[in-house]
């Protein structure tokens, strides 16, 4: 492999998860709430649009076109550690609070997609940092443990009872062609600058 791709593990609840598999190709819009204004935005997966992931003391990655998110499932499944990678999807666009808070249509772009729609359950606004848009949500057979990812900050396997957010580790050898095969699907959506995709959702 030449280059490597980084990729955020984060939590999600199983609901979900089923819906964006079940969505597979379509565009579906997530959260990173703010945890009552306590938690940041997701600064660095957003930067790797422009300046792509770097190891401790080493040149940075190319920029990335798209960013796969390792979703570990909240459930009576993924509850306790050690955890588990149960899907993966493909985040095409990311905006946050600040930039959401200047341009309604945005934000009318994000609510028309938010996952929590097509499950049937409430959602909100509220102290949410960043919002970003995922497709192409498999589930994983067979799962990845957490200690089967590096992350990237120490180059070491995630311990795995991680619990502190969401975790920025490389893209495993084994899903490589789906983050191939799944950028190939969107040409047109990511030769355009990650400010501007929003638009093709609205």
């Amino acid at each position: 492999m030449s280059d490597q791709i980084g990729c955020v593990v984060i939590p999600t609840y199983d609901l979900y998860l089923t819906k964006l598999a079940e969505r597979q190709s379509l565009f579906t819009a997530l959260i990173w709430p703010g945890f009552g204004g306590k938690a940041r935005p997701m600064i660095g997966p957003y930067d790797w649009f422009t300046a792509g992931p770097r190891r401790e003391g080493q040149r940075r990655q190319p920029p990335q076109v798209a960013i796969p998110f390792l979703f570990r499932s909240i459930g009576k499944d993924g509850s306790k550690p050690p955890f588990k990678i149960s899907h993966v999807g493909l985040t095409v666009y990311m905006a946050h609070d600040h930039i959401v808070a200047t341009n309604p249509a945005i934000l009318a772009a994000m609510d028309h997609l938010r996952v929590e729609v097509f499950a049937g359950t409430l959602w909100g606004n509220d102290y949410v940092r960043t919002w970003y848009v995922v497709s192409n949500t498999i589930a994983l057979d067979p799962i990845i443990p957490y200690e089967g990812l590096t992350l990237i900050s120490q180059e070491r396997p995630l311990d795995p009872s991680f619990t502190r957010g969401y975790g920025m580790v490389w893209l495993p050898a084994q899903l490589r062609d789906w983050f191939e095969v799944s950028v190939q699907q969107h040409t047109d959506l990511l030769t355009m600058q990650n400010g501007e995709r929003w638009q093709c959702f609205s």
